[in-house]
């Protein structure tokens, strides 16, 4: 199976999965790990295409970067720690924000492996010791790479039972919000529940991007009529069988939109680093645009996402 295809697979599961997970707290220690990167890991430079990407580092901001307005969903991605974004996220969503109490359930989400418990046997970092690789080589230090920053962005400690307690609270409050017609709760739940005419809507009247990019995912899942035309329309019939390629096209669309619609899509998101250390995709560092158009897509996917595009804008747009 094609790397690419691999990754869609994966991106498909966690946009579905994402409404119905329940979060477990584990324990972080990476140190063993961390000390080979130390030692070595300034031997490895990643490039994307030979080339170091310039500005990789662009819009990774200090943990204590201050929120005011920004956008709690695009701050995940722009701090290297979070133990400071947590609290002030916890601040926002218990003053009611919705979009605050998402990204704390994306965080848990994202961190739940790294997180303390009493027992760490299943922590990420018996990965690199289950792969049985040279310490020496370039895989083992780009996964090892990975992992220290995904630890140290996971780095805010809870006590038992702490997560599972909020996370309960929001999601019931994200529901409730969904249930009375809140477009920022329906977006944080993929939209579970709406019709095909009620997500089109959303899609052509938001002005989030990451409202838009989940709009366009579930647009995709659901698969309604207009989805099904529009299918018709863009991609050849012989294609029309092979619903894996078409879903990998539709959900790398929603990514590529969420990106040109200003979404933070720099290097080394925690997704990449995921999928490097856990050998899911290769370790290249490179912008999500960039991994999708060389790693993602072949040129001849790539070029039927963009057709794809062109007929959600025109098609979703009259629509909404």
């Amino acid at each position: 199976m094609k790397i690419g295809r691999l990754i869609g697979i994966v991106c498909i599961v966690i946009i579905i999965g994402i409404v119905a997970y329940w979060v477990l707290p584990w324990r972080s220690d990476a140190t063993r790990v961390e000390d080979a990167l130390n030692s070595s890991a300034a031997q490895q430079k990643p490039v994307a295409n030979g080339k170091p990407e310039a500005g990789r580092n662009a819009e990774i901001l200090s943990p204590r970067s201050a929120l005011s307005d920004a956008s709690p969903i695009y701050m995940l991605d722009l701090v290297a720690s979070t133990r400071q974004l947590d609290a002030d996220l916890m601040l926002r969503a218990n003053a009611g924000d919705i979009e605050a109490m998402d990204a704390l359930l994306i965080l848990s989400i994202r961190c739940n492996p790294f997180w303390p418990s009493l027992d760490d046997q299943d922590h990420p970092r018996h990965e690199l010791t289950k792969a049985n690789l040279d310490p020496g080589s370039s895989e083992y230090l780009e996964r090892a790479r990975a992992l220290a920053k995904m630890t140290a962005y996971c780095d805010r400690p809870y006590a038992p039972g702490e997560l599972r307690e909020r996370n309960k609270r929001f999601k019931e409050q994200l529901a409730a919000a969904a249930k009375n017609g809140d477009v920022v709760a329906q977006a944080a739940l993929f939209f579970e529940g709406q019709t095909e005419d009620e997500i089109v809507r959303a899609f052509a009247q938001t002005d989030r991007a990451w409202v838009a990019e989940n709009a366009l995912s579930a647009f995709a899942i659901k698969n309604g009529p207009l989805a099904r035309e529009i299918e018709r329309e863009v991609f050849p019939e012989t294609l029309l069988y092979d619903r894996q390629q078409i879903n990998l096209i539709k959900i790398s669309a929603s990514q590529w939109l969420g990106c040109q619609r200003g979404r933070p899509c720099g290097p080394d998101q925690f997704q990449q680093l995921s999928n490097c250390y856990f050998a899911v995709d290769t370790c290249v560092s490179m912008s999500v645009t960039n991994h999708l158009r060389n790693q993602q897509l072949s040129d001849y996917q790539f070029m039927l996402m963009q057709r794809y595009l062109a007929a959600v804008e025109s098609r979703l747009g009259r629509r909404g």
